[in-house]
């Protein structure tokens, strides 16, 4: 016995949302538009159309750099001055002021060596995008550089993941760009001197289209992935330096970045003798010397890590949704914990004081019922 009054039939089971969608790229904002460099400033692009379901942003900034003194140092060979640092932060939000990412410039460029694993050069000083400067030359010259927001988990199996809702009436997605002055981009140049900036970003987005949901089955759109950087704690020294972990009791990490900053040497991790996660003040969950972390990072993302960070991945990005390992490899929940500390020890030879701190990279999926 089915249970069913006669003659009425069951309803057809929903297709995959993949058979009904379709990618759909479309330029947000061009050239000149309104992510346009303001030394120390900020820059607005809302609303973001709303068009579909958000999988990735692409940004393209072109412009220049004014050195008003050439180099004294000896520039290493391959060097490249970071410019992505004019962008002091990079957030995207919703009209409830939800941060779905709040990254800084080293942030950013982070972000990158995360969504491109498969190796081979810098993602971002690398690619054919990339125009740098030289610091030999006492000019004004052209630059540009890109970096992408990955929305989704990826664009692969796990495609349909985290899709922002950018269809809703109550719910606007708002860009915003914060800009470094020039002169921060000098410590960096090796006694070369920038004196002035310019430019904007060209952003396009990538969106999948709606289909209909009678015969399609949509994505959750009540999990989404927030990226958040935090430098807040600003007091690292040598020996543990213990940072309390937030928000717990509720999302899930799905990686954890740490970055190190000497007051000396800039961004160096190479005082990092291990990084330790402790639960509930005391219980140890992870313990990582410095080489099983850079073993790590180099298995995870095929390159060398850099620019003072290290990475605990707790998500394989390219495995399939839901799927456990047999070390139980998915993410670091926090809802059965009251306390999580993040333990980093330094050894002899960091330099503390004004200028260093450590940064954390936060990757967590989260339950947001407005984002449907």
């Amino acid at each position: 016995m089915s249970g069913m009054l006669p003659g009425v039939q069951k309803p057809a089971p929903k297709k995959a949302f993949a058979l009904g969608t379709t990618l759909f790229p479309v330029p947000i904002s061009g050239v000149g538009g309104p992510l346009s460099y303001s030394s120390g400033g900020q820059s607005i692009l809302t609303p973001v159309p709303k068009t579909g379901f958000l999988g990735r942003l692409r940004y393209n900034f072109t412009g220049t750099v004014t050195l008003s003194a050439a180099a004294t140092g000896s520039v290493p060979s391959g060097y490249q001055l970071p410019i992505w640092l004019l962008l002091k932060n990079y957030t995207l939000n919703n009209s409830l002021n939800y941060p779905y990412r709040s990254l800084n410039g080293w942030d950013v460029w982070f972000w990158q060596q995360i969504i491109n694993p498969q190796g081979g050069g810098d993602p971002i000083s690398s690619s054919l995008n990339f125009k740098g400067v030289n610091l030999a030359s006492a000019t004004t010259q052209n630059v540009a550089f890109s970096f992408v927001d990955e929305v989704w988990h990826n664009s692969g199996v796990n495609f349909s993941r985290y899709l922002l809702s950018a269809m809703t009436t109550s719910n606007d997605l708002t860009l915003t760009t914060a800009w470094n002055i020039p002169t921060s981009l000098n410590q960096y140049a090796y006694g070369a001197s920038v004196s002035a900036a310019t430019g904007s970003f060209q952003v396009s987005a990538e969106y999948l289209t709606v289909p209909n949901p009678q015969v399609y089955q949509w994505p959750r759109r009540n999990l989404i992935q927030q990226i958040v950087g935090d430098p807040s704690f600003n007091t690292a020294a040598v020996g543990e330096n213990v940072i309390n972990l937030t928000p717990i009791q509720g999302p899930e990490f799905l990686g954890l970045g740490i970055q190190v900053v000497d007051a000396s040497t800039g961004p160096d991790f190479s005082h990092v003798t291990s990084v330790q996660i402790l639960v509930n003040g005391s219980i140890p969950l992870y313990n990582y010397g410095l080489a099983d972390l850079i073993q790590g990072y180099e298995m995870t993302f095929r390159r060398s890590p850099a620019n003072g960070y290290l990475y605990l991945d707790f998500s394989n990005d390219l495995g399939l949704v839901n799927a456990m390992s047999h070390t139980h490899r998915k993410v670091l929940s926090t809802a059965k914990y009251a306390q999580i500390s993040v333990v980093v020890n330094l050894a002899a030879g960091f330099t503390g004081g004004a200028g260093a701190y450590i940064n954390l990279f936060k990757r967590t999926q989260q339950a947001y019922a407005q984002n449907s």
